[in-house]
C-alpha cells in the first residue's frame, strides 16, 4: 500500500516504498560486493601480507589450481565493477529521491516558523499603538478637566462682574459634564488592556472626579456664603491637588501599560 505524508493541510503522496526498496536493494548489494571481494580476495596468490599460501591437496580438482583461479579473477572483478556501478547509480536515485524530500520539509517548517514569528510582531506593534491611543488619550482629558475645573474656580475667585456667575456656572456644568462622558469612555476602552484590578482603578478615579464636581457645584450655588479670599484658598488648592493627583495617574497608567522608560 502506498504511504501518504499530511503537508499544508492537505495528502501529498511520497514514495517511501521507492525509498524503503531502494535501501533494502543497497544493502543487498553491498552485501553480494562484500561476498565478492572476499572471494577474489581468497582467490588470489598468498603472495599478500599477512596472509599464508594455501596448501593445494592432492585430491583437488584441476579447477581449484592458482592458474585457474588467476583465469576467473577478470570476470569476478568485472562482475564487482558492475555491482559497485549499479550500486552507485541506485544510492544516487535514492538520494534524490530523499534529499529533495527532507530540504523541502525543512524550507516548509522554516518558512512557516518565520510566518508565525512576523505576525507576532505585527501583533505586538498593534497591541502597542492601541496602548499609545490610551494613554495619550487619558492624558489629554484628564487635562481638559484640569482646564474646565481650575477655569471656574478661579472665575469665582479674580472675576469681577458677579453678575455673569450664573452664566459661568451653566458654562461650566455644560464643559465638565461633556469632558465626564469623554473620560468614561476612554477608560471603558482600557478594560482590555489592563488586568480587572487596574482597570478599577481607573473607575475609582472617575468617581472620584465625579465628586469633586458635585463639591464645586454646590460652591456655586451657594457662592454668596464664600468670600473672595475663600474662593482663593480653593482655587489655589485644588488647581495644586489636581495637577499633582493628575500627574501620577498619568504614570500609573503608562507603567500598567508598560510604556514608560
Amino acid at each position: 500500500m502506498t504511504n501518504w505524508v499530511l503537508q499544508d493541510r492537505g495528502f501529498v503522496p511520497i514514495p517511501r516504498t521507492i525509498i524503503r526498496a531502494g535501501s533494502l536493494s543497497l544493502t543487498v548489494l553491498l552485501t553480494v560486493a562484500s561476498a565478492n571481494l572476499g572471494i577474489a580476495q581468497s582467490s588470489a596468490p598468498g603472495s599478500a601480507a599477512g596472509q599464508w599460501p594455501m596448501e593445494e591437496p592432492t585430491s583437488a580438482p584441476r579447477s581449484a589450481d592458482p592458474a585457474s583461479l588467476l583465469d576467473r579473477l577478470p570476470s569476478v572483478a568485472q562482475s564487482s565493477f558492475i555491482q559497485n556501478v549499479l550500486l552507485i547509480l541506485l544510492t544516487a536515485a535514492v538520494i534524490g529521491l530523499a534529499v529533495p524530500r527532507i530540504k523541502a520539509g525543512m524550507d516548509l517548517q522554516y518558512f512557516r516558523e518565520r510566518k508565525r514569528h512576523k505576525d507576532e510582531l505585527s501583533r505586538q506593534s498593534k497591541l502597542i499603538e492601541q496602548k499609545v491611543r490610551l494613554l495619550n488619550r487619558y492624558r489629554d482629558i484628564l487635562w481638559q478637566f484640569h482646564y474646565v475645573y481650575t477655569k471656574a474656580t478661579y472665575e469665582f475667585a479674580f472675576g469681577t462682574e458677579e453678575g455673569k456667575f450664573d452664566e459661568l456656572r451653566s458654562e461650566y456644568e455644560k464643559a465638565v459634564w461633556l469632558v465626564l462622558l469623554d473620560f468614561r469612555r476612554t477608560i471603558s476602552g482600557a478594560i482590555y488592556l489592563l488586568p480587572e484590578g487596574h482597570y478599577r482603578h481607573l473607575l475609582d478615579l472617575f468617581d472620584e472626579l465625579i465628586r469633586k464636581e458635585a463639591d464645586l457645584t454646590l460652591r456655586m450655588q451657594t457662592w454668596t456664603r464664600l468670600s473672595r479670599e475663600d474662593w482663593r484658598n480653593y482655587h489655589e488648592n485644588i488647581s495644586r491637588e489636581l495637577s499633582t493627583k493628575f500627574d501620577e495617574e498619568i504614570l500609573f497608567l503608562a507603567h500598567e501599560l508598560r510604556l514608560n522608560i
